[in-house]
């Protein structure tokens, strides 16, 4: 009489004939079978198939096999490398200390600022080059803007005033047409208030006073509202559209404003 195999065995022997027959078309998975299989079972039939696959290929084309076979698998792999180094560069990126963020106005020169700040005050305080210096160049605002109109896009002034906001901005380097409308804005802070007296004194030659024209910035009444740099040997070599060259102070660097007063003792050799 003949033996059948009971209920439990039929699996195994009907998984193996699958992959030692001959006749079966060993590049298709049967994928019924494979969703009643355990992990391990799975492992073991994926593998049995693969030697099936290349039993009869020679070395080019295993090889062509195992790369296509595997193309996604190794796609995703350096992907993935790829993702993790570039958040840990982020990640070792952001612990650089800030130590300037610099915006230049109605500058018209295309000299490369970035560089040249960069490299002049690096060399200056003996930085390397893990740090952020920030410029922020091609920034244009008139003397008659009006700084209440409000439109889709920010105008130049409105980007600025944006900067200083949210803390963005250490110094303002402008010309006479951009001080004459900052003497008048709340963007900007007197200089004799935002550094002590030691620094003052050796600046204070240096030091523009002027008065709001409306009489509503410091009650109408003169207060210290920039430096003119435009002697300075900082001034010269960056060749400025124009001759006369003036440093303000953001409002926001009242105080805690090491990075302001910083940049003031380079320009000036202090």
């Amino acid at each position: 009489m003949r033996e059948y195999a009971d209920e439990t065995s039929i699996k195994p022997i009907e998984q193996e004939e699958s992959l030692t027959n001959p006749t079966e078309d060993n590049f298709k998975e049967d994928a019924l079978e494979l969703a009643t299989m355990s992990f391990k079972e799975k492992i073991t039939y994926k593998n049995q198939l693969h030697k099936n696959r290349m039993a009869d290929m020679d070395k080019k084309e295993k090889l062509s096999y195992l790369i296509n076979y595997y193309k996604w698998f190794l796609i995703v792999g350096l992907l993935v490398i790829i993702s993790a180094a570039y958040a840990g560069r982020v990640i070792y990126r952001a612990s650089w200390p800030t130590y300037l963020e610099l915006a230049i106005v109605n500058n018209k020169n295309d000299f490369n600022f970035q560089a040249y700040v960069a490299d002049s005050y690096r060399t200056y305080y003996s930085l390397d080059e893990k740090n952020f210096i920030e410029i922020y160049n091609n920034l244009s605002v008139s003397e008659q803007e009006d700084t209440t109109e409000v439109g889709l896009t920010m105008s130049n002034y409105q980007t600025i005033g944006y900067y200083n906001m949210y803390d963005m901005l250490d110094v303002i380097i402008c010309d006479k047409e951009a001080l004459n409308l900052f003497v008048s804005t709340d963007d900007t802070t007197a200089i004799d208030l935002s550094m002590d007296t030691a620094l003052y004194d050796q600046i204070k030659e240096h030091v523009i006073t002027m008065s709001d024209p409306n009489g509503i910035k410091n009650d109408g009444k003169p207060y210290t509202v920039a430096l003119d740099i435009s002697d300075t040997q900082f001034v010269k070599d960056a060749n400025f559209s124009y001759d006369e060259v003036y440093l303000l102070i953001p409002s926001t660097k009242y105080t805690d404003n090491e990075n302001t007063i910083q940049f003031i003792k380079f320009i000036f050799g202090i």
